[in-house]
């Protein structure tokens, strides 16, 4: 993997350390029953973004294999999807707490965006 793409990831991911120490504190206190299905939305979104850059980085090098790039999504979809369907098949609201988790994952990405912004400026 490049290097570059490995600061990517090691950055992003030191923001949903952030934001799921965060998140999951003031779930605890509000829902206690949501948190660990809301942690698990963070986490699987956070391996969903590390196994998508390195698929793809394998998928675009020179003799990569472009096939390669979309079975691993079709396949990271049906993993995520099981995975939701399995937590969250009788109660609608745990549901609701793993969209939410998952959506998290997006504060990390952008919180790295605004942070490259700022170095780009100085």
């Amino acid at each position: 993997m490049d290097r570059e793409v490995k600061e990517i990831l090691r950055k992003v991911i030191s923001f949903d350390i952030i934001v799921a120490a965060l998140s999951s504190t003031i779930c605890y206190i509000f829902f206690k029953l949501y948190t660990n299905i809301l942690f698990i939305g963070l986490l699987l979104a956070a391996l969903n973004f590390i196994l998508n850059s390195i698929i793809s980085n394998y998928s675009l090098k020179e003799n990569g294999n472009k096939v390669i790039g979309a079975i691993g999504s079709i396949i990271r979809i049906i993993i995520t999807g099981g995975i939701a369907v399995l937590l969250c098949k009788n109660n609608r609201f745990s549901f609701i707490a793993f969209l939410i988790g998952y959506t998290l994952h997006y504060i990390s990405i952008v919180l790295y965006g605004i942070t490259i912004n700022k170095s780009e400026r100085k």
